[in-house]
């Protein structure tokens, strides 16, 4: 179990216990403090040794590919995943992939109304 204890302000205190089937015994990659929630960052690596698998087989069971991975492995690593509330790194995904699906738009000046949409 991790606790941690802030003190916000002068008046505004934080104590935030965190249980222990969250924490995966791996490095922190990042933590980010957003209003009241500690979000830590969970890799496939920290899935991967949860689940007593490779990270490649964890990216194969994530994206649906076929493999020979077992269905109850299967379903043990996407429940690993689910708990740890594991989500795609997009920054990764798209160096891979080399598609970051995203529209860029240049406009010469927003306050003439010929280029408004």
């Amino acid at each position: 179990m991790l606790q941690i204890n802030l003190e916000l302000n002068s008046q505004a205190h934080l104590h935030l216990v965190i249980p222990s089937k969250f924490l995966v015994q791996a490095k922190i990659k990042a933590i980010k403090f957003i209003g009241d929630v500690f979000l830590v960052k969970v890799t496939i690596k920290d899935i991967a040794k949860k689940a007593g698998v490779s990270p490649s087989s964890v990216s194969l069971v994530l994206n649906d590919r076929p493999s020979r991975i077992s269905d109850q492995k299967k379903a043990e690593i996407k429940q690993i995943a689910k708990e740890l509330n594991y989500t795609a790194n997009q920054i990764a995904r798209s160096l891979v992939t080399k598609q970051t699906k995203t529209f860029g738009l240049i406009i010469p000046d927003i306050e003439n109304i010929f280029f408004l949409l």
